[in-house]
């Protein structure tokens, strides 16, 4: 399996982040932003967003992380999207994520949400100790597949 690393974006990858995001395979689970709308959201202090790199150092997926707080010690994994699912990368990208939430940032909590019949994500996560911890809505509009599944959410503390 090839190794991965994740590192901070930087305001040029938007392009790449938002083209990533919005190609046809990925409208079922993600909404797709525009390039100024990402480089908007890099200012945020309580966001950030990750390149996920290849050996080589290719760009193969970037990870949005939100929500962060570090007085409440926790953090929302908004979304990981891979360039080239099913190469082994998910897994090793998402476990170095969550290695940087809680060795580097000290943070507590880590939660998420996602769709009730993303199996292939839920898989990962729960493979990494994320745990369902209930629902939490059912998406107001369609996606785009025009699937309608419940948000399932699931959280992973540190030390477990």
């Amino acid at each position: 399996m090839s190794a991965v690393r994740v590192v901070p974006a930087r305001p040029d990858d938007a392009r790449a982040i938002s083209e990533l995001e919005c190609r046809p395979e990925n409208r079922a689970f993600i909404r797709g932003h525009s390039e100024a709308e990402h480089r908007a959201r890099m200012v945020d202090p309580t966001v950030r967003y990750l390149r996920i790199e290849d050996d080589a150092g290719n760009f193969v997926g970037f990870v949005l992380v939100t929500e962060l707080d570090h007085r409440e010690r926790s953090a929302r994994l908004l979304r990981i999207v891979m360039d080239a699912p099913g190469r082994g990368l998910g897994r090793p990208a998402m476990a170095a994520v969550c290695e940087l939430v809680f060795q580097e940032w000290s943070l507590g909590r880590f939660w998420l949400d996602v769709f009730e019949d993303n199996t292939r994500a839920r898989h990962v996560y729960e493979s990494l100790g994320f745990r369902a911890t209930g629902y939490t809505y059912q998406p107001r509009l369609p996606r785009g597949d025009a699937g309608t599944a419940p948000l399932m959410r699931m959280e992973l503390w540190a030390g477990k």
